[in-house]
């Protein structure tokens, strides 16, 4: 399941197998939803935050003072986008939309969401449909190593 999980199959089978083995149902919940069509993976997940994240980031930096200089510098902007390639420090938006992508370069789902959850309400509406996304497959790979941690300690328990 682990490995459909990832490669983003469907994997009912493996929930009514899970099922008849008596697994918490708590536990079944976050992955039933996806068990049709399967969970977004990592890479799909990080593809569809590039189309968003620069949006994501300018949505965050908030109206600058309406002088000459500050619509000359929003106009180029507009034409280019310059944002701080790999792990990025500070709180403001670029920074966080910097790390976001590169916890999904990593793979690492959870901590991508945990970023995006510290963004501003004003950045976040670019993304609100990712996160989402990005919520269920985290709420899933969670699931999934619960089940297999609990398996792996009720087999050593039989021995």
């Amino acid at each position: 399941m682990r490995q459909k999980l990832d490669r983003g199959a469907p994997f009912r089978p493996e929930i009514a197998a899970l099922e008849k083995l008596g697994t918490d149902a708590q536990r079944l919940a976050p992955l039933k939803g996806l068990a049709e069509k399967g969970a977004p993976g990592a890479q799909t997940l990080a593809q569809s935050f590039r189309q968003v994240a620069s949006a994501t980031a300018q949505a965050g930096q908030g109206e600058a003072p309406d002088n000459f200089l500050d619509r000359l510098t929003r106009n180029a902007a507009s034409l280019v986008r310059v944002r701080p390639v790999g792990e990025a420090t500070g709180e403001d938006p670029g920074a966080l939309v910097s790390r976001i992508e590169t916890a999904l370069e990593r793979g690492d789902v959870r901590s991508a969401v945990a970023t995006w959850d510290q963004l501003p309400g004003s950045a976040k509406g670019p993304s609100r449909e990712w996160a989402d996304r990005a919520r269920l497959r985290a709420e899933a790979d969670a699931s999934v190593r619960q089940i297999l941690d609990e398996a792996i300690e009720r087999l050593g328990r039989t021995q």
